[in-house]
């Protein structure tokens, strides 16, 4: 399957200059573009089956941030799902022949993107709920469970996300970090 996934970002708050004239079978729309909450990304990290391509305009639009874009890569690659990124020209499974500084060029973009994407979606929503924000941890007791669950062989991902509240890309760096060890 072709999907194309897209979501709200600063300079494209409607999604209008993202995948256009790209033909997909199942277009995912995210309906914020908020770095938490990601449901639908997260759907379809859980939907996605071996072989099926991923077709998103740019990186920022995929990922967050370095750290995320590497676990969704690897989540991709564990799955045999390939992710095409229009804007930069490459794929999960090949660069095209580039070279480094072009390379380098790409994520440098995809970091200053996420930046300003960052501080300008924080900056409303602080002002729209007067809150201090900070970074979330995800609970040690839930992360172990996750862990336990998804070693016994008996839970899908997607139960193991809706009784731990543990992601799928979390759960899959946990247990790289765990191997590494």
């Amino acid at each position: 399957m072709i999907y194309g996934y897209k979501r709200p970002l600063l300079d494209d708050e409607n999604g209008e200059n993202q995948l256009k004239k790209v033909r997909v079978d199942q277009l995912v729309w995210e309906e914020h573009g908020l770095s938490k909450n990601r449901d639908a990304l997260e759907q379809l990290l859980l939907d996605w089956q071996q072989g099926d391509i991923v077709i998103v305009e740019r990186l920022a639009v995929l990922a967050d941030s370095l750290n995320h874009l590497l676990d969704i890569l690897r989540v991709a690659d564990k799955d045999g799902v390939t992710l095409q990124f229009r804007q930069e020209g490459i794929t999960n499974k090949n660069l095209h022949d580039m070279d480094l500084a072009h390379l380098v060029e790409h994520f440098a973009n995809f970091q200053s993107d996420n930046k300003k994407q960052s501080n300008a979606l924080s900056q409303t929503t602080a002002k729209k709920n007067t809150v201090i924000l900070g970074p979330f941890k995800e609970s040690n007791d839930n992360l172990k469970n996750a862990i336990a669950m998804y070693h016994s062989g008996y839970f899908t991902l997607m139960q193991i996300k809706e009784q731990t509240g543990i992601s799928k890309s979390i759960l899959y760096r946990s247990l790289d970090n765990l191997e590494q060890q």
